[in-house]
């Protein structure tokens, strides 16, 4: 290391080489062996690597489970072929939750996944998300993935694209229900994007971008990936789960992508095994679903240790994720309560008390409605229109203390022109 650095700095970069060189050995493991040696050498982290190598075991097993139920429901008619659907049907109710913060390469280890998933010859593979855009990093990393292990764009597979207007109202209608037509070949240009893969080197695979709300077409699926999966209604990603693997991820670095949903809710019914699936039982029933989870940790977007994202970390009050504490003393009546205008000019005054103030406030909202994000914070900072009130216990202006917040609300008045509200 450098002489001379700080202490702070030292760490980070010893943390950073320790990091890359069990990235390098992990390479180096996997260089000979197909397909997941490819796809790990384009990981940019240990993290993801191992991420990306869980996905492959995952997958491996259920195609490898495939060909075994097939041979044994071929060669024996006496039960034992039935013992292998369901040993299959166990595997494919898998559920793999992958979590992390912005910025550490959950997409681009999904698309390395479905990369693994067409060469282990899975044929109706399915991609959701909120929205096309969401998918971009995904679909890129597919293609990638693909290119890794030898296929040729053109010739091995094709690619579909849209642009991101087309894609986005392809999107909008089919979630209200309306049909659309798009044509793909008309134009081009590196900004559209991927809504599709196409392989047709030993037999036809499909890779296809679905709205969530299409949950109509994963009657063939073999393999389901959802991005950003917290920011879909959580009973429409139930309804998406099916006799398939399902591989997810969402954001949870503080309320930034509204993982908590994902977290409090969908990952605890799985947990306590609430979800299940019709089974690949001749004889019909239903398996629970068995649940995997995967958290990335190391920072691709920024190095360990960066000082630029712990700074924007504490600017959007992104560590924001709980309830602020009540003091000790009783609470009081709701009739001795009062409902406060806050002053935004103070609130955002820099001063230390505001900033408690503001958290706390960021906090109630977070924590009790999941799907906050920092245009809220913005909107709460400046947006003429936008006001927000709090209601507050008896105010002892005697005292220093940052009063308890019992009840916020963020109030949009529509067809305001100015800030003469304020």
């Amino acid at each position: 290391l450098p002489p001379g650095l700080p202490p702070d700095a030292a760490e980070a970069l010893a943390e950073k080489k320790k990091r890359t060189e069990e990235l390098e050995a992990l390479k180096r493991d996997f260089q000979e062996t197909p397909p997941a040696g490819p796809l790990v050498n384009l990981c940019l982290s240990v993290d993801q690597a191992k991420a990306v190598l869980a996905f492959v075991d995952c997958l491996a097993a259920q195609a490898s489970g495939k060909k075994d139920a097939a041979n044994c429901a071929a060669a024996d008619t006496r039960g034992n072929g039935l013992s292998a659907l369901t040993h299959l049907g166990q595997v494919a109710h898998q559920t793999f939750a992958l979590t992390a913060a912005r910025g550490r390469g959950k997409s681009a280890a999904l698309g390395l996944a479905v990369a693994a998933a067409v060469a282990y010859d899975y044929t109706n593979i399915f991609v959701s998300a909120p929205s096309p855009e969401n998918v971009k990093t995904l679909f890129e990393f597919v293609v990638k993935g693909l290119t890794a292990l030898g296929l040729k764009e053109h010739l091995d597979f094709s690619v579909s694209r849209e642009d991101p207007g087309l894609a986005a109202a392809a999107h909008a209608s089919h979630s209200s229900g309306v049909s659309s037509s798009e044509n793909n070949s008309s134009r081009g240009g590196a900004s559209r994007l991927i809504t599709g893969v196409e392989v047709h080197r030993s037999h036809k695979q499909k890779v296809t971008f679905v709205s969530p709300h299409e949950r109509e077409g994963l009657g063939h699926a073999d393999l389901l990936v959802i991005d950003e999966a917290a920011s879909i209604p959580l009973p429409i990603v139930k309804s998406l789960f099916g006799p398939y693997v399902v591989l997810l991820s969402s954001t949870i670095h503080g309320y930034e992508g509204t993982g908590r949903a994902l977290s409090l809710k969908l990952i605890q019914d799985l947990k306590q095994n609430k979800l299940s699936s019709l089974s690949n039982n001749p004889k019909g029933g239903f398996l629970a679903r068995t649940l995997k989870q995967l958290t990335l940790t190391t920072p691709i977007r920024y190095s360990v240790g960066d000082g630029v994202e712990a700074w924007l970390h504490d600017l959007l009050c992104l560590d924001a994720t709980d309830p602020p504490k009540l003091s000790d003393a009783a609470l009081p009546p709701a009739s001795k309560c009062d409902l406060y205008l806050v002053d935004r000019d103070a609130l955002f005054s820099f001063h230390e008390a505001s900033e408690a103030f503001l958290h706390n406030l960021l906090s109630l909202f977070v924590s009790s409605h999941y799907k906050n994000s920092p245009n809220d914070l913005m909107l709460m900072a400046d947006a003429p229109a936008h006001l927000l009130f709090a209601l507050l216990p008896p105010v002892d202006e005697r005292t220093a203390t940052v009063p308890d917040i019992y009840c916020a609300v963020q109030v949009e008045i529509l067809l305001c022109k100015s800030r003469t509200l304020q």
